[in-house]
């Protein structure tokens, strides 16, 4: 079925889900006649992050300013420390690592969405805001068309198994034709709120 979404994405997540399993399994054999298992024992909660885990509700912004790409991460890293989600004083430094991270590959995954994120020592936990752009901002995407929700993630450096987490949720519910079209429709924070409540409740 086609997602719209590139392949690339869809192996680079596939091999971390991989190291993250072989990471948190707990390799236990077990015999039955002549035949070895492996059971495999992956805590469930381990497994479950919701977006309203990640997203920050006071940074979320139905109508971003911004006209440019670097425009919009600086909006949003704003935006988390404004809701106290980050110092105000590693505002700079944030953008910064979020900029840099975006001049290794383009976080603009296609179908309108960009995902810029970076790991940085002055969060405890992913956390993440959400801006919306309705007249489409050029984040040099993947299938070259401009983007309309943008999704800034930042995490823990400490904790790469929650980044990873946090990438899988917000991916899950992008790749969603119905989801991308409520979230390009969100008027106000409530409409973007009570897309993603909707959405948790799926899962």
């Amino acid at each position: 079925m086609d997602t719209g979404i590139p392949e690339y994405f869809f192996v680079n997540l596939s091999k971390l889900l991989n190291l993250r399993l072989r990471h948190t399994c707990c390799n236990q054999r077990t015999m039955s006649g002549s035949t070895t298992f492996l059971q495999v024992n992956v805590p469930r909660q381990e497994l479950i992050m919701k977006l309203a885990d990640i997203i920050v509700k006071d940074a979320i912004c139905p109508q971003l300013k911004a006209a440019t790409r670097e425009e919009a991460i600086s909006e949003l890293v704003k935006a988390l420390a404004d809701a106290g989600a980050v110092t105000k004083n590693s505002v700079d430094d944030v953008i910064k690592s979020v900029l840099q991270r975006e001049k290794q590959a383009t976080t603009g995954i296609g179908k309108g969405i960009a995902l810029p994120h970076a790991k940085v020592l002055t969060v405890k936990r992913p956390i993440a805001a959400i801006g919306c752009a309705t007249g489409g901002l050029d984040f040099s995407s993947l299938d070259s068309k401009p983007v309309y929700a943008v999704i800034l993630m930042l995490s823990s450096p400490d904790k790469p198994d929650e980044h990873l987490q946090a990438m899988e949720t917000i991916f899950k519910h992008v790749q969603r034709d119905m989801f991308r079209k409520f979230l390009y429709q969100a008027k106000t924070k409530q409409d973007v709120i009570d897309l993603m409540e909707e959405a948790d409740e799926m899962v």
